[in-house]
Protein backbone atom coordinates (compact mmCIF):
# COMPACT_ATOMS: atom_id res chain seq x y z
CA UNK A 1 0.00 0.00 0.00
CA UNK A 2 2.72 1.98 1.36
CA UNK A 3 4.52 1.38 -2.35
CA UNK A 4 1.63 2.15 -4.27
CA UNK A 5 1.20 5.48 -2.46
CA UNK A 6 4.89 6.52 -3.40
CA UNK A 7 4.35 5.41 -7.13
CA UNK A 8 1.36 7.49 -7.68
CA UNK A 9 3.03 10.53 -5.82
CA UNK A 10 6.26 10.00 -7.95
CA UNK A 11 3.68 9.76 -11.41
CA UNK A 12 1.92 13.23 -10.04
CA UNK A 13 5.38 15.03 -9.36
CA UNK A 14 6.47 13.96 -12.84
CA UNK A 15 3.69 14.81 -14.18
CA UNK A 16 3.70 18.36 -12.69
CA UNK A 17 7.36 18.73 -13.55
CA UNK A 18 6.31 18.12 -17.22
CA UNK A 19 3.67 20.34 -17.22
CA UNK A 20 5.85 23.25 -15.69
CA UNK A 21 8.61 22.58 -18.28
CA UNK A 22 6.11 22.27 -21.13
CA UNK A 23 4.97 25.89 -20.11
CA UNK A 24 8.20 27.27 -20.14
CA UNK A 25 8.93 26.42 -23.20
CA UNK A 26 5.20 27.57 -24.87
CA UNK A 27 6.04 30.85 -23.62
CA UNK A 28 9.55 31.49 -24.38
CA UNK A 29 8.71 30.59 -28.06
CA UNK A 30 5.54 32.77 -27.45
CA UNK A 31 7.89 35.58 -26.63
CA UNK A 32 10.49 34.93 -29.45
CA UNK A 33 7.13 34.81 -32.10
CA UNK A 34 6.55 38.43 -30.51
CA UNK A 35 9.68 39.26 -30.85
CA UNK A 36 9.82 39.12 -34.67
CA UNK A 37 5.99 40.49 -35.16
CA UNK A 38 7.39 43.69 -33.42
CA UNK A 39 11.19 43.71 -35.66
CA UNK A 40 8.72 42.94 -38.59
CA UNK A 41 6.10 46.04 -37.77
CA UNK A 42 9.22 48.19 -37.35
CA UNK A 43 10.75 46.84 -40.52
CA UNK A 44 7.56 47.16 -42.64
CA UNK A 45 6.83 51.01 -41.06
CA UNK A 46 10.15 52.17 -41.74
CA UNK A 47 9.62 50.59 -45.75
CA UNK A 48 6.57 52.51 -46.04
CA UNK A 49 7.78 55.82 -44.59
CA UNK A 50 11.10 55.63 -47.39
CA UNK A 51 8.17 54.73 -49.56
CA UNK A 52 6.41 57.73 -48.93
CA UNK A 53 9.01 60.15 -48.25
CA UNK A 54 11.74 59.13 -49.95
CA UNK A 55 14.26 58.12 -46.37
CA UNK A 56 13.69 56.41 -43.53
CA UNK A 57 12.67 58.09 -40.62
CA UNK A 58 15.15 59.09 -38.26
CA UNK A 59 14.20 57.21 -34.95
CA UNK A 60 11.12 55.12 -33.86
CA UNK A 61 9.53 57.66 -32.53
CA UNK A 62 8.29 58.86 -35.55
CA UNK A 63 7.09 55.82 -36.67
CA UNK A 64 5.02 55.57 -33.96
CA UNK A 65 3.65 58.84 -33.88
CA UNK A 66 2.99 58.99 -38.27
CA UNK A 67 2.62 55.68 -39.33
CA UNK A 68 0.46 54.34 -36.26
CA UNK A 69 3.29 51.77 -35.09
CA UNK A 70 2.27 50.97 -31.12
CA UNK A 71 5.01 48.95 -29.67
CA UNK A 72 4.70 47.60 -25.84
CA UNK A 73 7.28 49.31 -24.10
CA UNK A 74 6.80 48.00 -21.02
CA UNK A 75 7.65 44.25 -22.40
CA UNK A 76 10.05 45.00 -25.32
CA UNK A 77 13.21 47.44 -25.88
CA UNK A 78 13.69 48.44 -29.26
CA UNK A 79 16.73 49.38 -30.50
CA UNK A 80 16.47 51.29 -33.77
CA UNK A 81 19.48 51.93 -36.17
CA UNK A 82 19.73 54.10 -38.77
CA UNK A 83 22.92 53.88 -41.10
CA UNK A 84 21.77 56.17 -43.37
CA UNK A 85 18.35 58.03 -44.88
CA UNK A 86 18.49 55.35 -47.77
CA UNK A 87 19.65 52.02 -46.18
CA UNK A 88 16.99 50.17 -44.46
CA UNK A 89 17.47 50.71 -40.50
CA UNK A 90 18.83 47.40 -38.16
CA UNK A 91 16.10 46.91 -35.83
CA UNK A 92 16.72 44.72 -32.43
CA UNK A 93 14.09 44.04 -30.25
CA UNK A 94 14.71 42.86 -26.50
CA UNK A 95 12.55 41.41 -23.87
CA UNK A 96 12.63 43.46 -20.65
CA UNK A 97 13.47 41.64 -17.56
Amino acid sequence: MVKRKIIISLIILTAAIMGIYTYNSVEKANVQQQMKAIEGAVAQSAIQCCSIEGSYPQDIEYLEKHYGLIIDSEEYIVVYELLASNILPDVTVLKKQ
